[in-house]
């Protein structure tokens, strides 16, 4: 049982990272590095919205988790740190956006086309 387990995670894992790796490939022909990172910086704030809605997710499973199953105390321990995780993962998705909001403020100037715009 081991075994099948450890094949379907290396799966999931080298799925996931050939997806992120995609973009590098078909957008490898751009004309200029500004098409690049403008190409890319798009995808990037495509991705943001689906990565906290996943982690809101995350954290609502583990509060339904713990509210249904508030007589047993193993379940609610579970929901308990499916919860903790979740905001920890908020936590870390807003503290880079913040970062990469005050490096944008500081290096790139408002008028640049570089500049990428985060979601609101």
């Amino acid at each position: 049982m081991s075994s099948s387990y450890n094949y379907t995670s290396k799966a999931i894992f080298f799925a996931i990272i050939s997806l992120l790796i995609t973009p590098f490939v078909v957008f490898a022909q751009a004309d200029n590095i500004d098409q690049l990172i403008s190409t890319l910086t798009s995808i990037i704030t495509s991705i943001i919205p689906v990565v906290v809605a996943l982690a809101i997710l995350f954290f609502f499973w583990g509060l339904a988790k713990f509210i249904l199953h508030a007589d047993d105390e193993t379940k609610r321990a579970e929901g308990k740190q499916i919860m903790i995780w979740g905001i920890i993962a908020l936590f870390v998705i807003f503290t880079i956006w913040g970062i990469i909001v005050l490096l944008q403020n500081t290096f790139i100037e408002p008028g640049d086309p570089l500049r990428p715009t985060l979601p609101t």
